[in-house]
């Protein structure tokens, strides 16, 4: 599942950290192109979600270079199940993003979209939620 990408081995899993990070730079200029790949695969995918999942999902996990305030708003829809709501909100997110990527490699080609997909790839496999997101996507 994992595609070759050259410039992988110069950089460690962690330059590519999914939550609540900046926008990679590297992708910078790819921006407009992934957030409308992103949002179209969390259009087929919102039968699966509802409420606080899809809500943090769409502001925070899914897009992971959108401003991370939900937090607040999300205490108001399950507070005692909070951390939970986000593991599969994170979940589901990775899960995303990977298909995302993957798509916009095999439609544009661009090397770059596999390496974002190798670095997104090793963050995931290496979360408490692997198991999770290679059901999500396979």
């Amino acid at each position: 599942m994992s595609a070759t990408a050259p410039c992988l081995s110069s950089a460690s899993a962690s330059v590519f950290k999914f939550r609540k990070a900046a926008f990679p730079h590297y992708l910078s200029a790819y921006r407009a192109e992934i957030e409308q790949t992103v949002f179209s695969v969390m259009a087929e995918w919102q039968p699966q979600f509802r409420g606080a999942q899809w809500l943090y999902l769409a502001t925070n996990s899914a897009g992971f270079f959108m401003e991370p305030v939900i937090n607040e708003r999300l205490k108001l829809f399950n507070p005692r199940n909070l951390v939970a709501v986000r593991a599969d909100a994170t979940t589901a997110g990775m899960a995303l993003s990977l298909v995302a990527f993957t798509r916009l490699a095999c439609f544009t080609g661009d090397p770059v979209f596999y390496t974002a997909y190798n670095r997104l790839w090793l963050d995931a496999m290496d979360s408490e939620h692997a198991k999770d997101i290679k059901r999500l996507i396979a």
